[in-house]
């Protein structure tokens, strides 16, 4: 399974995120984190990129128009509501980051 994170490291500030190199059934799991167990694979617990993000920091998605619609929502909802849950959790973990998006196509061609 690809990261699509894998230029992160705990002292960076801005954390750049290729949205076009997650899969829809990737995308969610990366950013948000995993337990051991949560589902077949997941042999040890994982940190996603909302969660390794510093207070204050800034998680930059390239290319967000790439990612899956029910992806875009639920990205949508961290932002409304600052928290997510951890796969595997029912605890919701508050995101004190901020997140940066670039669209690289005018907006108005799609409308």
């Amino acid at each position: 399974m690809s990261s699509g994170f894998s230029s992160f490291t705990s002292s960076s500030a801005v954390r750049k995120i290729q949205s076009r190199s997650l899969t829809s059934s990737e995308t969610p799991v990366a950013w948000t984190a995993y337990t051991r167990g949560a589902f077949t694979g997941a042999v040890s617990d994982r940190r996603g990129w909302l969660e390794i993000c510093e207070p204050g920091g800034t998680v930059f998605l390239d290319e967000i128009g790439d990612l899956d619609l029910a992806i875009q929502v639920k990205l949508l909802r961290v932002l409304e509501t600052r928290t997510f849950q951890v796969l595997g959790k029912s605890v919701d973990k508050k995101f004190q980051g901020k997140i940066g998006s670039l669209r690289p196509h005018p907006l108005f061609k799609f409308m």
